[in-house]
């Protein structure tokens, strides 16, 4: 061979061999891609977190209609309202209470927390009366339309009290002797459902 062509071939080794840099060098078990040197692992995947899951939807408020009393000095019901009565969490209270609250405007009426030692009466049906101390321990009343709602509230009640504890308490005082449900209470709903049917408002009233 030429002695001219044999040097250019040994300078062009050496020129190559000082090209070579460290991004060049691989080890023979990694695999070499093409156009490039050898492969990189894979970047391990990246998961998003997973959202929270949607948040429960807030069970509906189960209320039920009544008229909301008071009993006066002359042991005769007076008529405050006509009412939706529910058993509610309180945020404020922080404490489950009764709430009654006024039919067409939402109104607050009466909200007092259910105690274990509160004691209620039912008579007939569907009038519920209880001596409210919050209230200057006076009887009040909640005659429902219908037995449905009474023992729905009466329920509602009574779970409340056995899922908290207190020390038994004495017997609250037996409600006065007269203290019936109102009377004409049928009509005076019939009435009121025939105002609001109509379109027109309806007058409380208090039962003698």
């Amino acid at each position: 061979m030429d002695p001219s062509l044999l040097s250019a071939i040994s300078n062009f080794k050496s020129a190559r061999l000082n090209k070579i840099d460290s991004s060049e060098i691989h080890d023979a078990s990694s695999p070499v891609v093409p156009g490039g040197g050898p492969s990189r692992p894979a970047a391990a995947a990246h998961h998003a977190p997973a959202p929270p899951p949607p948040a429960a939807a807030a069970a509906p408020v189960e209320t039920h209609k009544a008229l909301y009393y008071k009993l006066n000095a002359q042991q005769q019901w007076d008529t405050i309202g006509t009412a939706k009565v529910s058993v509610i969490w309180s945020d404020a209270k922080r404490h489950q209470v009764l709430n009654v609250v006024d039919f067409a405007t939402s109104k607050e009426l009466l909200q007092v927390n259910v105690l274990p030692m509160d004691q209620y009466q039912k008579q007939q049906d569907n009038f519920m009366i209880w001596m409210e101390p919050s209230l200057g321990r006076v009887f009040v009343g909640l005659f429902f339309e219908g037995a449905p709602g009474c023992n729905a509230i009466w329920k509602r009640i009574e779970d409340v009290q056995n899922k908290l504890t207190t020390p038994p308490a004495a017997p609250a005082p037996a409600a006065p002797a007269k203290a019936p449900a109102p009377r004409n209470m049928m009509e005076e709903l019939q009435m009121k459902q025939l105002n609001r049917t109509q379109g027109g408002g309806a007058a409380s009233t208090t039962p003698t």
